[in-house]
């Protein structure tokens, strides 16, 4: 399940922000716009894993390569890896869309058994800005996102023994809510984000199995995601953010409850008006995962000990 897992989340959003790349502002500016504009803007990548509620202005557009990471596991090696290029731009005022493509590559290993999984998925992020902390002393975004996935895995198993691969494709959504506010003008964002997702992924015989064979794997995740942002300077925000992590089976956070808790730092820095780098780490410290034993204080059956991002992203 873990393996499901971690290979979702680099293919829905090596880290999940397929729109939040740098656009340069359209010559004139929409009227409409207005309603969403910010005098204080901030990139919404200044908050790492957590995103702000800033979105493309109408016209303007920008593409972005990113990479993630996800490694650590309890018992032998385990390591995912994405490659992720994204178009974002404004088609509307206050309304962003983001294509992307993803692919991934994940391995895991202990004494007897070995796995590995390719993915390929195909996103598209739309993003709703409600409201702006100009007007409101907050900021509000909601986003959406569905992705589809085909992913191949082989599981080889020495003391069974056992071989087995199989191709399958998992189809999910994405739902967030994107908070943020300006703690101290100019100088400190706060972000809150909330999201749900669900997936369906179709049994392959190797890490999706159901009794019928034909059937699926459905599972849930919460995500619950604090950060903060500090504006060292036009260019450059350095920052740092939290966030809860729960896993279920089913889609409605059904069974087999699984949770982790992760945090990390992040910097921003935009050198010019076209160009910007954003990298972040994340890691775990302390989960539980559904039947864990006692006195293990990480879940490293659902996540991973460290995740981590380097992003570029180019405006024109």
């Amino acid at each position: 399940m873990r393996i499901l897992l971690t290979l979702a989340a680099l293919a829905a959003s090596v880290s999940a922000y397929a729109a939040d790349l740098p656009t340069k502002k359209p010559a004139p500016a929409a009227v409409g716009s207005i309603a969403c504009k910010e005098s204080d803007a901030v990139p919404p990548d200044a908050f790492g894993f957590a995103a702000g509620s800033d979105v493309a202005e109408a016209g303007s557009w920008g593409a972005g390569l990113e990479y993630g990471a996800a490694f650590g596991a309890r018992v032998g090696r385990a390591h995912a890896h994405g490659l992720k290029a994204s178009l974002s731009g404004g088609l509307a005022p206050c309304f962003e869309i983001g294509p992307s493509i993803t692919v991934g590559h994940e391995r895991a290993s202990d004494p007897t058994t070995s796995f590995r999984a390719t993915s390929i998925a195909a996103g598209l992020e739309m993003k709703a800005k409600l409201l702006s902390r100009d007007a409101h002393g907050v900021g509000l975004t909601l986003v959406v996102e569905p992705t589809v996935a085909h992913t191949h895995a082989r599981l080889r198993d020495t003391a069974a023994p056992l071989f087995a691969r199989g191709s399958s494709a998992t189809f999910a959504v994405t739902t967030k809510i994107l908070l943020d506010a300006a703690l101290v003008p100019n100088r400190l964002y706060g972000a809150f984000n909330l999201e749900y997702g669900a997936d369906a992924t179709g049994d392959n015989g190797v890490d999706c199995v159901t009794a019928s064979g034909a059937g699926h794997c459905v599972g849930s995740s919460l995500n619950l995601r604090a950060a903060l942002a500090y504006k060292v300077s036009d260019s450059l925000f350095l920052g740092a953010d939290v966030a809860h992590q729960r896993v279920y089976e089913g889609a409605f956070f059904n069974r087999k409850p699984g949770y982790a808790w992760f945090a990390g730092p992040n910097l921003f820095w935009a050198p010019n008006e076209t160009i910007s780098v954003n990298v972040a780490w994340s890691a775990q410290l302390r989960g539980k995962a559904f039947g864990q034993a006692a006195g293990q204080s990480l879940n490293l059956d659902d996540f991973s000990r460290h995740v981590v991002k380097a992003k570029l992203g180019v405006a024109f």
